[in-house]
């Protein structure tokens, strides 16, 4: 039984939380082969193809990563997709999927309006200022921006719309912290929160060594509520990342797929690596 890892690049060894340390720390507990498969200087047509007793994740976004999966899976390799057709990576996309099934979401638009008159309606079906401009692909509070005035929101459209930015906006919701949520199968793993700092508005953003996090165990509703965003989406694990408004109202800002675990890990001291190996090994044959 082998668990392949599919990633960028060689991660520092010395770092405890790196993402592959801790699933090959995972494996070594577990009693299962760990092979780390970096593609960034990988040929992809030297790739395998995996069998029955292969276990397969991808934790980056990269293109090439992402062609590699798709290389990689054999038929009955087990991997944390459930309905490859229902998968997303668009998550203007996802929002919509998440809004119809009725999980309280983040008001949100996944274009730039064309026409001063359109860009008038979305500010005003957002609640009007200020709102988030989120130019999509970044990290860590990268590309959020919040925007307090017709002038201001106007001058940014036009630069992203000549940059062909792929740009979603939101509705601005008020928040002390952040939640993030880790889903493996048909439970939440673990959970913890993110505090903003002072004269900041995003919540995972900034020096991290100043930020203030803690563990958390969610209600079971609001558990039932990610596992269900997960799932949603063809997927049997993700990291849910939900805002609290001042009466306490979540709303889903997004599913991430592969996800970050490794804080989370950290914080909560719940070995997650192990859990997600252990999904995966239930479903070989």
């Amino acid at each position: 039984m082998t668990f392949h890892l599919i990633s960028w690049a060689p991660w520092p060894k010395k770092e405890a939380f790196a993402i592959p340390k801790l699933f090959q720390d995972a494996c070594t507990t577990l009693g299962v082969d760990f092979v780390l498969h970096n593609i960034e200087s990988t040929d992809l047509t030297t790739l395998p193809v995996l069998g029955s007793q292969d276990m397969v994740y991808r934790c980056v976004y990269f293109k090439k990563t992402k062609t590699a999966e798709q290389l990689m899976m054999g038929p009955k390799t087990a991997s944390f997709r459930t309905d490859w057709a229902s998968v997303v990576n668009a998550r203007g996309c996802s929002y919509f999927i998440h809004e119809k099934i009725g999980i309280p979401v983040v008001p949100s638009v996944p274009f730039i309006p064309e026409t001063e008159e359109g860009i008038l309606k979305v500010v005003d079906q957002l609640g009007g200022f200020p709102l988030i401009v989120k130019a999509r692909g970044g990290t860590h509070g990268v590309g959020v921006i919040r925007v307090d005035s017709l002038p201001s929101l106007k001058s940014l459209l036009d630069y992203l719309r000549s940059e062909d930015a792929n740009v979603i906006l939101r509705k601005y919701i008020p928040h002390d912290y952040y939640a993030r949520l880790v889903v493996v199968g048909d439970a939440v793993v673990a959970s913890h929160v993110t505090y903003a700092l002072a004269n900041e508005f995003r919540t995972n953003s900034g020096d991290d060594a100043l930020h203030k996090r803690e563990p958390r165990v969610f209600s079971k509703e609001i558990q039932d509520m990610a596992v269900k965003a997960v799932k949603t989406l063809g997927l049997e694990t993700g990291g849910v990342d939900l805002l609290f408004d001042t009466d306490g109202k979540p709303f889903l800002t997004e599913v991430n797929f592969p996800h970050d675990f490794s804080m989370t890990q950290k914080i909560t001291g719940i070995d997650i690596a192990q859990a997600m190996v252990k999904h995966l090994m239930s479903k070989t044959s």
